[in-house]
């Protein structure tokens, strides 16, 4: 399979991982944030990292696959190729991006990062929201299994580099990823109770209809 066909997943990949990355509404001011622990302190500078690293990657990939297809010996081929993992990971990351992006639309101006529970606040029950509870957070686990798939799959930049830069940064991205991850599913219990006291039985009666926060019937 030819490296140029990688070209716009490579565009659309990091697109969408632009989206997941930018917040639809201005920061919360830190007294009005929710307490969540020191794990989500460094949640905003670990979220710029990474989409600042992927950025570098995808520019970094898409130098090397037209050097190569410009200067490289046709007896050596690019290291650098779409695979069936490659693609998988694109669709993950594509599903991730377009959910989170739902959400966004859904909560217009109560969706911010940071936890809070604003004065003009509303429980939200439609949309992607009478699936899961929490379907922000399924976005973003889909994304972070096609990050996966998409930088650790045979013939991605990560894993084909064999230079110590490309290596730290690869070690570093799987930092990044499992802290992120793990602190958004600490989130999950907080913002329950959040909006349980908030909204009593209002949010006892919907988390009854949509009792997974997650996943549909698994969690």
């Amino acid at each position: 399979m030819s490296p140029l066909l990688k070209l716009p997943f490579i565009v659309i990949t990091n697109i969408a991982i632009q989206i997941i990355s930018t917040s639809p509404n201005a920061s919360i001011p830190d007294k009005d944030r929710a307490s969540t622990g020191v794990f989500d302190k460094f949640l905003p500078q670990a979220t710029k990292f990474m989409t600042t690293a992927s950025w570098i990657v995808a520019f970094a990939e898409i130098a090397q696959i037209l050097a190569g297809y410009i200067w490289g010996n046709e007896n050596e081929p690019s290291p650098l190729y779409l695979t069936p993992a490659s693609i998988l990971g694109t669709f993950f990351i594509v599903m991730g991006a377009y959910t989170r992006r739902q959400c966004y639309r859904t909560l217009g101006s109560m969706f911010t990062f940071e936890v809070t529970i604003q004065k003009q606040h509303k429980l939200v029950k439609h949309g992607p929201y009478s699936i899961v509870r929490h379907p922000s957070y399924t976005g973003s686990c889909l994304v972070f299994v096609g990050r996966l798939l998409w930088y650790f799959s045979r013939g991605s930049f990560l894993r084909e580099t064999t230079n110590l830069a490309g290596r730290a940064l690869a070690v570093a991205a799987i930092i990044m990823f499992t802290y992120i991850i793990i602190t958004l599913l600490i989130r999950l219990p907080t913002e329950d109770e959040l909006l349980r006291k908030r909204f009593g039985k209002e949010w006892e009666d919907w988390a009854k209809r949509v009792p997974y926060r997650l996943v549909p019937y698994v969690y």
